[in-house]
């Protein structure tokens, strides 16, 4: 994911519920780079690694959490109430959002130091750390992957969805 070229939103908006996808398959690969740091922050390339993934961290990540938030809940909400399953687990990924902003905060010093050659005062709590952060990323992206995203291939239609699609190309214009 490091070496991946940039991607450009209105080359691969298309369809926002597989665009949405696709950052998932982006956040699983941000999580196998990250472990991978956390094996060895002292390479030559550490730096470098460090501050492409805290780019994601503090921009792509939040850019699709509220992709999720702002846009794709509630247009859920509104059109499958009745599905309980997915009401429920719609709380439950909500509740992981609000959690993040404080797993975020843990990542970002440490990242923070990495990038600029700087030591980890504690490896091995940051190994640790990444390796519970990566493991609730990927149970919350099977959930969205899962449950989620084929729900709204499902309820969601052609109006919501480029209701969507504008919202997320108009989110990614202004970064």
């Amino acid at each position: 994911m490091a070496n991946a070229p940039a991607k450009k939103i209105e080359d691969t908006i298309g369809d926002p519920v597989e665009f949405l996808y696709g950052e998932h398959a982006d956040l699983v690969e941000w999580c196998d780079e990250l472990a991978r740091l956390s094996e060895d922050p002292t390479t030559d390339d550490a730096p470098r690694v460090a501050a492409t993934l805290l780019e994601f961290l503090e921009v792509t990540l939040p850019r699709h959490i509220s992709d999720e938030e702002d846009e794709l809940f509630p247009r859920l909400k509104k059109r499958a109430p009745f599905d309980e399953r997915l009401m429920h687990v719609i709380e439950q990924l909500q509740t992981e959002h609000r959690e993040d902003v404080e797993h975020v905060e843990a990542l970002r010093d440490s990242l923070h130091r990495l990038s600029f050659g700087r030591a980890i005062p504690d490896l091995a709590l940051f190994a640790a750390f990444v390796r519970v952060f990566t493991m609730l990323q990927r149970r919350h992206q099977n959930l969205e992957n899962n449950v989620v995203l084929p729900a709204a291939f499902e309820y969601l239609d052609t109006e919501d969805r480029e209701a969507l699609a504008r919202s997320m190309l108009s989110r990614r214009a202004t970064v």
